[in-house]
């Protein structure tokens, strides 16, 4: 090897935290529809909104999976599908969950309850 070589090597990070669950309604009914996150800090959401937004899920039994969350405060929001449509004016949010880096948060229960739709 020379003296003074520069070996290039691209390193990209990717955040391996996790929300798992389940999306309820009050009687304990899973729910279909999509489930997502979104910063609790209205900067770091504006960010995420511009750059393509954050992991979504579309569940057909209720149970959900949201990989490569990065660290921060979220809320995850639920948009129920009826027949074959995902019905994106009618958003449900969960309360706030805070995920420290690597964290996997498993079984988190989402009950979607009528007139709870603004956080």
């Amino acid at each position: 090897i020379k003296e003074g070589a520069n070996c290039p090597v691209n390193l990209f990070a990717r955040p391996d935290g996790r929300i798992a669950g389940t999306v309820v309604n009050a009687n304990g009914k899973r729910l279909t529809g999509f489930v997502t996150i979104k910063p609790e800090d209205p900067k770091e959401a504006e960010v995420a909104s511009r750059r393509g937004g954050l992991p979504g899920y579309t569940t057909e039994d209720g149970t959900f999976k949201l990989l490569q969350v990065s660290p921060g405060r979220y809320r995850l929001l639920f948009y129920p599908k009826v027949g074959d449509r995902i019905i994106f004016a009618n958003v449900t949010y969960s309360r706030v969950i805070e995920i420290g880096f690597g964290q996997h948060v498993e079984d988190f229960r989402f009950i979607v309850e009528p007139n709870k739709h603004k956080p």
